[in-house]
C-alpha cells in the first residue's frame, strides 16, 4: 500500500516537473518576443528622431 502511494507521488512529481519545464519555456518565449519588440521600437525611434538630431547619414539618405 505504501509503495503504491510512493509510486503515485513520484509520478505526480514528474508531471509537476514537466509542467514547470513547459511553463518556463513559454515564459522564455514571451520574454524573447517582448525583447524583440522593444529593440525594434528603439531602432525605429533612433532612426526617426535621434538620427536627424545627430545628423547621422542613413543608408538611404544623406
Amino acid at each position: 500500500m505504501k509503495e503504491d502511494f510512493n509510486e503515485q507521488w513520484d509520478s505526480e512529481e514528474l508531471l509537476m516537473q514537466e509542467e514547470r519545464k513547459k511553463t518556463i519555456k513559454v515564459f522564455v518565449v514571451y520574454i524573447l518576443i517582448v525583447v524583440v519588440i522593444v529593440l525594434a521600437s528603439v531602432a525605429l525611434l533612433f532612426d526617426k528622431w535621434i538620427s536627424p538630431l545627430l545628423h547621422i547619414c542613413g543608408a538611404t539618405n544623406c
